[in-house]
């Protein structure tokens, strides 16, 4: 059991001891191994639906396609009527491939898994916070498959099983555990706050 100062409001409220959740433990850093690749058919199906058709095939030969992870951007929706859509850009990735939450709806991944992907995300920055004591600045979460397979942190959708890491560390700062250290994560989270659910 660990301390753990519970923030509500941008101010610190009491002291409550929490257990580490085992799924957290599969966050990455420079000790882990890379994360392994989506498989053939969860990379195909991505390409399929999201990759421009003229490059598809360039994209699927391409040795990169391998090193393929999702970011759940949970905070933003791209809604639009076919007449408003932009011409579409003649490039994709697998590597950095963003999924809005309106296009994790229309893939069919279910409400449950996009609500247990914000608890695991708010669960991983809460550890950061307060028991790492770093304000949590320019980290990145990513879906990908988990270093073992059939994991008891894993998750199972569309996607195939997988599981979230968390990396980028690099612009971390340390952070107090008082109302200021609060207000320096509040900061950084605003930052990038694209992989939070929108409160509208």
């Amino acid at each position: 059991m660990l301390p753990l100062h519970s923030a509500y409001g941008h101010k610190v409220v009491e002291q409550k001891p929490i257990q580490i959740p085992s799924r957290i433990l599969t966050l990455q850093d420079d000790s882990l191994p890379a994360h392994p690749p989506f498989p053939k058919s969860t990379r195909k199906f991505l390409i399929n639906k999201y990759c421009p058709r003229r490059i598809r095939r360039a994209v699927w030969l391409s040795d990169a396609k391998k090193d393929c992870m999702v970011r759940p951007c949970l905070g933003r929706r791209q809604i639009q009527t076919q007449a408003d859509k932009p011409p579409p850009f003649e490039m994709f990735s697998l590597r950095n491939c963003s999924l809005c939450a309106d296009q994790m709806e229309e893939i069919g991944i279910p409400p449950s898994d996009m609500q247990q992907y914000a608890r695991i995300m708010a669960e991983a920055l809460a550890m950061l916070h307060w028991i790492g004591q770093m304000d949590g600045n320019g980290v990145k979460f990513v879906l990908a498959p988990p270093v073992k397979r059939r994991s008891p942190s894993a998750m199972s959708n569309v996607l195939g099983e997988h599981t979230m890491w968390m990396f980028d560390f690099d612009l971390c700062r340390k952070m107090p555990t008082n109302v200021p250290g609060v207000k320096q994560a509040v900061r950084a989270f605003w930052r990038d706050d694209i992989f939070s659910p929108s409160a509208g």
